[in-house]
């Protein structure tokens, strides 16, 4: 369920994909990954309250892909922020039974939240 990849090396570019939000009890998650061989590590913590998913992120690495599920209450309309800015336009991807918030960011350092 913590959905931590490492893409390349030491976490240098990591993929996040929590499934924290396919089970309705869980409510928060803190996760953090190491690479034994170096200083590299991803740090997350995952928080879901009626409507809203907060995902504070934080790492060593240069580049970050996360996709946050949503869900499945969370149909139509869904507000997003990034590091405090509302995205007028977020990337949102549907599988046909899932659709997930998209980030793709040059660091790995990001405080989102997600509302529907």
């Amino acid at each position: 369920a913590a959905g931590i990849y490492d893409i390349a090396y030491r976490y240098e570019v990591a993929q996040v994909v929590p499934r924290w939000a396919f089970d309705p009890v869980v409510r928060s998650a803190y996760v953090v990954a190491r690479s034994a061989a170096s200083d590299g590590y991803v740090a997350y913590q995952w928080q879901r309250s009626d409507q809203r998913i907060t995902f504070q992120i934080t790492g060593s690495g240069t580049q970050l892909k996360l996709l946050i599920p949503l869900p499945a209450e969370a149909l139509a309309q869904v507000r997003v922020e990034i590091d405090g800015e509302p995205q007028t336009n977020p990337s949102i991807f549907d599988t046909g039974k899932t659709r997930y918030v998209v980030l793709n960011a040059p660091q790995i350092s990001h405080r989102i939240i997600v509302e529907w």
